[in-house]
């Protein structure tokens, strides 16, 4: 295996791992997919050796771990969507709607036409999910959000694992 995306592929397994469990779901964006970054990292270092780490290096470590979760929280979700025929978008779409409906219809923001026809493509999703457990529509959506937010603050846990990982270097090399 490619040693060069081996830490990414690990790590981002874990926080999809962890990402599935309930309520750890709330925190995978802000504190799940950010650690793992700083774990590939760390498994990084323990491949190659610990070196000055230029910040580019950390941002892709951490950008391609958040990838990697991305990709295996959409095959989590589909899977677990598949064989309970439910989820969290299923379950709460319609108090969703009605909280909607209120909101447009009653501002006259929309015209009830308008709202049917705004509504009606995640009515088929939910109608899928509930029947088949299958829905392309969402499986994309939930792909293209985690790859999109996933990435994002992977990046953002490279970037902070490089500044912790610079410091334990500078601290080894003034001892």
């Amino acid at each position: 295996m490619n040693t060069r995306f081996s830490p990414a592929l690990v790590a981002g397994f874990a926080a999809a791992v962890l990402s599935t469990i309930p309520f750890m779901s709330f925190m995978s964006c802000c504190l799940i997919i950010p650690g793992a970054s700083i774990l590939a990292l760390s498994f990084h270092f323990k491949i190659v050796g610990l070196y000055r780490i230029k910040t580019k290096e950390a941002i892709i470590i951490g950008l391609t771990t958040g990838m990697f979760a991305a990709l295996f929280m959409t095959a989590f979700d589909f899977l677990i969507t598949y064989l309970t025929k439910t989820n969290n978008f299923s379950q709460s779409f319609t108090e969703a709607e009605k909280m909607f409906r209120s909101l447009l219809l009653d501002n006259k923001s929309m015209t009830p036409a308008e709202f049917d026809m705004a509504m009606s493509p995640l009515r088929k999703m939910v109608y899928d999910i509930n029947t088949t457990g299958l829905s392309a529509f969402y499986t994309a959506t939930i792909f293209l959000q985690n790859l999109f937010g996933n990435s994002l603050f992977g990046s953002l846990g490279g970037i902070i694992g490089a500044s912790l990982f610079k410091k334990k270097i500078n601290n080894i090399n003034n001892q």
